[in-house]
């Protein structure tokens, strides 16, 4: 509940301001967060910035800082517990179609992926049933196609995205290469996925 607080009071502090360089439509920063990440117990925030025309730079860190939640069904022999860490993605963005009324309009981004994860389990199989601290990587990169809505003069922006994406994991640790690997839902996945979100925050 604080998280979801936290995030709404993000989106709704320059409402509350009279900020009018916020509200000039020649902005060239947006900062969003996408709200998806909290059912995972993650925050994503994504900054962009203009270098030139219809061209921005992403950079969206990641922190992940609670409970592992897991939406498969293939580990009923383990008690996930905490999935802590980090990551980073660089994108290059480009407004392929700018918006009349509703800018900025739609978007290509493509760009690259990088995370360090520890996961926290119990294998209950195990006799003693100890907690495990695991750790692993994560890269890969992502192309992706949105739009974002900006009423002119508002500083709000906010839109839908879906793309395709590819992630790599690697470890050495055994049981996370030979449990948490090969399934689109475990915590290591490595291959092809499926890429779509919602973004909202301001832009300046």
């Amino acid at each position: 509940m604080l998280r979801l607080q936290t995030i709404l009071l993000l989106v709704a502090l320059p409402l509350i301001t009279n900020n009018t360089k916020a509200q000039n439509d020649s902005a060239r920063n947006h900062l969003m967060i996408v709200p998806s990440y909290a059912t995972f117990n993650a925050l994503k925030i994504d900054y962009e910035v203009n270098i030139k025309n219809n061209h921005w730079i992403q950079l969206s860190p990641q922190y992940y800082f609670g409970k592992a939640e897991f939406f498969g069904n293939d580990h009923s022999d383990y008690k996930f517990l905490n999935l802590t860490g980090f990551g980073l993605d660089i994108n290059h963005k480009v407004y392929i179609c700018p918006g009349k009324w509703l800018k900025p309009g739609t978007y290509l981004s493509y760009g690259v992926a990088a995370s360090y994860l520890t996961l926290q389990y119990i294998n209950k199989q195990d006799v003693m049933q100890q907690t495990q601290t695991k750790s692993f990587y994560k890269i890969g990169g992502d192309l992706i196609i949105g739009f974002d809505f900006a009423i002119p003069r508002f500083p709000m922006i906010f839109g839908p995205y879906a793309g395709l994406g590819y992630r790599f994991s690697f470890t050495e640790d055994a049981d996370i290469k030979n449990h948490f690997t090969k399934n689109y839902f475990d915590f290591a996945y490595s291959g092809n996925l499926f890429v779509f979100g919602f973004k909202m925050g301001v832009r300046f």
